[in-house]
Parts: structure tokens; C-alpha cells; sequence
């Protein structure tokens, strides 16, 4: 099972050649010859997935975005329709009050942030796999610490509840918080989650180098 996580970069027209609209064809190629089973995007807006999904007709789009209307910025995953069955899906906010749309902890910056989570059936294996796919605060560890226990809070449950095999991935933007985010994210996982696999991809947002760390 190959399982990617892809910070898209939103579609910043400032952003001049490296703008999505110069990376699009790239971005297909690139998907098209590792071709994942699963992919947790994260910064993808509507108007991009609209158009890669018309690409990548092979695989089915799952999520919302991040906003009280649901629209904007999220964070969907996307699985290879002949490989799953979809059998769950649900969005929470990263906040105080998960299930109201748009809502926030309040030290949590500008905008809301978004945990999918879904239930996959793999045909092959016949085992149900969960899927949780988040796009983290970049600021500081005070930030991102609340969603986090709250995120790692729900998986452990359903770990309890569906009785599944569980993936989760998370991109966080390393730059200002720096090396302290990074172990102290390490730590709290490590110590919270007893039975996981876990990729977890710090990315620079100024040289945009991406470190990986993979847990079994």
C-alpha cells in the first residue's frame, strides 16, 4: 500500500513562476507515475481540486473546506476507487467545539484548521484502514499543542470504538516555531500512541526542504 502526503501550496498568484498555475502539469506527472493509493493533500482550494480532479479520474475525493459555509482551504484525502470502499467520513474543527463549522481555539491564529478523518475497506486485504489527514498551525508549539491533543485524542478513540489499523500523517510548515515544534510533536505522538504508523513531514515554507520521519 503506498500511502503520500502532499502540501499542494494554494494557488498564490503572488507566488509568480512557482504560482500553482506553472506547477499543475508537474504536479499530475509526478502523481501519475508514483501512482498512491491514498493521498492526504493539504492547502488545496476548490478551484484547484475541480480541475485535478478531472485529472485523476481513478480516484475518489473525499472532504470540505475548512469555513463555516464549508468552502475554502482543506485538507482532502483521496483513495484509488478500484482499491477501497469508502465506509466512514467525518470532518472535525480543531477546536473547543469540534463539530461547529469554522470554530477555532482561540490562540489558534487567523484561520480555522480542519482533521478529516475516514474508514477505508481495502478489497485486496479485506481489512479497514482509518485515514486521519491535518494541516497544523505553523506558528508556535502553544498553537499547535490543543489541536493536537485533540486530534490524537480521536484517534485513540477510534482505535477503541472501529477496531482498525490506523494511518495518520500531518504536514506541518517548520519555520518559525522551528526545531522545538518538530520535538515536541515527535515526543507527544510517540508517547500517546502505543500502536501506529506514522509519517510525519516537516517542511521548511523558506528552502522548502521536507524531512520525513516514519514510526512503526
Amino acid at each position: 500500500m503506498k500511502i503520500v502526503t502532499f502540501n499542494i501550496r494554494f494557488n498564490n498568484p503572488n507566488d509568480g513562476e512557482f504560482s500553482f498555475e506553472h506547477r499543475k502539469e508537474e504536479v499530475i506527472r509526478r502523481i501519475q507515475a508514483e501512482q498512491p493509493d491514498v493521498i492526504g493533500f493539504q492547502e488545496i482550494r476548490d478551484e484547484v481540486q475541480a480541475w485535478m480532479e478531472e485529472q485523476l479520474p481513478e480516484y475518489a475525493w473525499v472532504g470540505h473546506g475548512r469555513t463555516a459555509q464549508l468552502d475554502g482551504e482543506h485538507c482532502p484525502v483521496i483513495y484509488r476507487k478500484d482499491k477501497f470502499k469508502l465506509r466512514n467520513f467525518q470532518c472535525f474543527w480543531l477546536s473547543d467545539t469540534p463539530n461547529i463549522p469554522g470554530s477555532k481555539f482561540e490562540n489558534q491564529g487567523y484561520h480555522p484548521r480542519i482533521c478529516n478523518m475516514l474508514l477505508l475497506y481495502s478489497v485486496e486485504d479485506k481489512k479497514t484502514i482509518g485515514v486521519f489527514n491535518t494541516h497544523l498551525c505553523n506558528i508556535s508549539v502553544m498553537r499547535v499543542k490543543n489541536p493536537w491533543n485533540l486530534c490524537l485524542q480521536r484517534v485513540m478513540n477510534s482505535l477503541q470504538e472501529k477496531k482498525c489499523l490506523f494511518l495518520l500523517w500531518v504536514t506541518l510548515m517548520q519555520n518559525r516555531a522551528g526545531r522545538n515544534l518538530q520535538q515536541w510533536t515527535i515526543e507527544l505522538i510517540t508517547k500517546t500512541l502505543p500502536v501506529i504508523f506514522l509519517q510525519l513531514s516537516m517542511v521548511s515554507s523558506r528552502r522548502q526542504r521536507k524531512k520525513s520521519i516514519i514510526f512503526m
